[in-house]
């Protein structure tokens, strides 16, 4: 199935391509501030543009949410 997508105030036009979980995890963050999140992106959905980028390479639009956890608090959340 074709489908038009905008992302960056550009429009692309492309192929959405079915795709499985080749790996998964969470990505854990530690932050300048002292806090500490687990990130793990969900993609929903995978776009094959008919663009290519400077390289050559062929740009593909991935739309995700973010599953965010929050394993410890910024250091100035934490009440004394």
């Amino acid at each position: 199935m074709r489908k038009k997508v905008t992302f960056q105030g550009k429009e692309y036009t492309g192929e959405v391509i079915e795709f499985r979980v080749a790996s998964d995890g969470p990505v854990t963050l530690e932050l300048d501030d002292g806090a500490r999140l687990n990130l793990r992106p969900v993609v929903l959905s995978v776009i094959r543009t008919d663009d290519r980028n400077e390289d050559g390479d062929r740009v593909y639009v991935v739309q995700t949410v973010n599953h965010l956890i929050t394993l410890r608090a910024a250091k100035d959340d934490v009440e004394p």
